[in-house]
């Protein structure tokens, strides 16, 4: 930092005879960070920040929106035939955005090789998987279940529906839409699912070691 002075500093002078004075604010800059953004702060040497930018802080009202869309682990195929929009030139992320900024998106379906990104209307399990291989597929879950980790056993007597040639995936996403779903019992050999009326803590674990069993807990 520079100290200014009130007259030129004669070499040979009484420094100690004359007060060196500085009339003027000091003025530190301190690196801040802004909702992802870096940004510089001048700050006068008592700590108040100088007033063109507080005028800029306070004039800020940017707000971070959580994220809609929990997706599913990616498939094989697509919903086709049940298409919001079709969008060309994406990755599979900003394709899951466009879906995620969408109220009506519950899928996508997207193509690798073309970034070819098709926004969905409703889900694999409610429309049919067609299979395609030129495909990948995700489902865009409203997030009521965070999921617990995957252990032996099930909640036997517990069921609120009995679903055949489901994956572990499409077995959570058919809990996640059923609001009484508490939890699920998957067979993994069988793709049998069971979506659980009660979390294993509460109505206990049988420990049927063909079935592996996962808590819906809310967020």
């Amino acid at each position: 930092m520079a100290i200014l002075l009130d007259e030129p500093l004669q070499l040979g002078a009484n420094i100690a005879a004359k007060p060196v004075v500085d009339r003027r604010p000091i003025y530190v800059t301190v690196g801040c960070l802004f909702l992802g953004s870096v940004g510089v702060l001048m700050t006068k040497g008592n700590g108040e920040i100088s007033q063109p930018m507080r005028a800029s802080i306070d004039s800020s009202s940017t707000i971070l929106a959580a994220a809609r869309c929990t997706w599913t682990d990616m498939v094989t195929g697509s919903v086709s035939g049940h298409n919001l929009a079709n969008l060309n030139g994406k990755t599979l992320e900003t394709c899951k955005a466009a879906c995620d900024e969408n109220p009506a998106c519950k899928s996508i379906d997207f193509r690798p090789n073309k970034g070819y990104c098709s926004l969905g209307d409703c889900h694999a399990s409610e429309c049919g998987n067609d299979g395609d291989t030129n495909f990948v597929y995700s489902s865009c879950l409203p997030g009521r279940c965070a999921w617990t980790e995957m252990v032996t056993g099930s909640v036997s007597g517990h069921n609120l529906a009995n679903l055949n040639g489901k994956t572990l995936e499409t077995c959570k996403e058919a809990c996640n839409q059923n609001p009484a779903c508490k939890s699920i019992d998957f067979r993994p050999n069988k793709g049998y699912c069971s979506l659980g009326d009660c979390q294993a803590n509460e109505c206990g674990n049988d420990g049927a070691t063909n079935f592996v069993y996962s808590s819906c807990l809310p967020q």
